[in-house]
């Protein structure tokens, strides 16, 4: 996956706390604007099971490796980001509390991790920041509390949310995704909007524990 953007971003110092380098939009987005796909090397997860790897497969971001993952719809396959490149989404930052994500990704069918801009856009000039979900572990942070969190897939649940297929999110998000295809992009495979598909993976899991 490489690194590039599709909107006019930059990588500069946090304004986090702690948080190091993070990304700025340069230009107004409005909600549902495409910023890009998570970059870096797709890989099996069983390989960040391996023994040394100190990795955890299907995570968001791993915070006990210096290693950036993010996790693929399905959970076959882990995209392994290199933190030493900076011109890719995987610079955007957890947003820590008070603050709150204006930036929301999505998990596609075909194993690519789509990030956007969320509901109320992003300003320019503003930090670039999601939401990781329940599975990215323990943080040294604190985060946006029950129910304060602006990505609507964290609402109504006891702890954030646990998946973010896009087949498992609100139903407008892939007509409003699709109105915003980025005309520079050849016209994805529509296999990656196969949200009924993500539906039955995650009811089959479900009712078999598997």
């Amino acid at each position: 996956m490489p690194y590039t953007t599709l909107v006019r971003v930059s990588a500069q110092q946090s304004a986090m706390r702690g948080a190091g380098t993070g990304m700025f939009a340069q230009e107004r987005l409005a909600p549902f604007t495409w910023v890009g796909f998570y970059p870096g090397k797709v890989v099996s997860s069983l390989c960040l099971l391996a023994p040394g790897t100190g990795g955890a497969a299907g995570g968001a971001a791993s915070v006990t490796t210096n290693m950036h993952t993010m996790g693929t719809a399905g959970g076959a396959l882990v995209i392994i980001a290199d933190p030493a490149i900076r011109t890719g989404v995987h610079m955007i930052n957890e947003a820590s509390a008070p603050l709150l994500a204006n930036v929301w990704y999505a998990k596609l069918a075909n194993g690519y991790v789509l990030y956007f801009a969320g509901g109320a856009g992003v300003e320019a000039g503003a930090e670039m920041l999601t939401c990781y979900s329940r599975t990215y572990g323990k943080r040294p942070y604190p985060i946006a509390a029950k129910g304060e969190c602006s990505d609507p897939r964290c609402c109504g649940v006891a702890n954030h949310r646990r998946h973010s297929e896009l087949g498992l999110s609100p139903g407008e998000w892939r007509g409003a995704l699709m109105a915003k295809h980025p005309r520079e992009l050849h016209v994805l495979p529509e296999s990656i909007w196969d949200v009924r598909g993500q539906q039955r993976d995650q009811d089959k899991k479900e009712k078999t524990g598997i």
